[in-house]
């Protein structure tokens, strides 16, 4: 049976990771043709005669193992490796699609898998551009470190400054204000509550301060495909706020912002 010739006892099944566990029902989908049925794969794992009693501890049933397997179709649902097959007049029938087809072992499927922690509809393509092909080849420091120098990078462009101005100090001053809030940074909005300026100056000083800096003078090592996503976000998120604030700051458009960051920075 083809799961447990991977998987020999519910007890490996059960600790195995969801994403090995996706990778072999990919394979046994490619066998089964142009289509298949999803649900039928599952109900296979039910028959109590494809893992031996000895193989189960005591009291143990097969649901949750029909459980890990749907889960694993999930999974290759999400990330685009399977997809319904609309032709069919089964509404449960998939099929495997280009994407999964073009997997031919686990390296390529972890980097699928983990594409899916970095979506396009929501990575900007400033960010991605530069941190998307380290981060799938697992080189976490760099794609976190290249993710923040684009940001550090768009900052200073915005704000008109030159090579001179780099790191926390050029986050407060293009999003912060003189003690008396009178004058405010290039960058500042100045429809913005001022405690929310504050707050925001912070945010953008204390990720190049925390995050960026750091790995600007030695590997931090990072090792967690996880964490590495969520602060290439972060820095996502702060290319976001921007352009909002350029917009509201410098009069400039969304549009005309990204389009003279883009100019500027092929210019270099």
């Amino acid at each position: 049976m083809w799961l447990q010739t991977a998987f020999p006892s519910l007890n490996i099944l059960h600790e195995a990771a969801i994403d090995d566990v996706a990778f072999v029902v990919l394979e046994q989908a490619k066998t089964r043709g142009r289509n298949f049925s999803a649900v039928s794969m599952v109900c296979e794992i039910g028959d109590r005669a494809s893992y031996p009693t000895t193989s189960r501890p005591p009291g143990n049933d097969l649901d949750p193992a029909m459980a890990i397997v749907s889960e694993a179709f999930s999974r290759l649902e999400n990330t685009g490796l399977i997809a319904r097959d609309h032709s069919s007049h089964n509404a449960e029938t998939y099929r495997v699609t280009r994407r999964g087809l073009a997997i031919r072992g686990r390296s390529d499927f972890a980097s699928y898998a983990k594409r899916s922690y970095l979506p396009d509809e929501v990575l900007r393509e400033e960010i991605a551009e530069v941190a998307l092909s380290p981060f799938l080849a697992g080189r976490y420091d760099e794609a976190v470190r290249s993710a923040f120098t684009r940001v550090e990078s768009a900052v200073r462009k915005a704000a008109g400054y030159g090579y001179d101005q780099y790191g926390v100090k050029m986050m407060q001053c293009a999003f912060g204000s003189n003690k008396e809030g009178t004058e405010l940074g290039p960058l500042s909005d100045p429809d913005m509550e001022p405690s929310e300026r504050v707050s925001l100056m912070n945010l953008f000083a204390g990720a190049i301060g925390y995050i960026k800096n750091p790995l600007s003078h030695r590997e931090l090592d990072i090792d967690d495909a996880r964490i590495a996503a969520s602060r290439i976000l972060l820095a996502n998120d702060l290319m976001y706020s921007l352009a909002a604030n350029a917009k509201k700051a410098l009069g400039l458009e969304l549009a005309q912002f990204l389009k003279r960051f883009d100019e500027e920075m092929g210019n270099q």
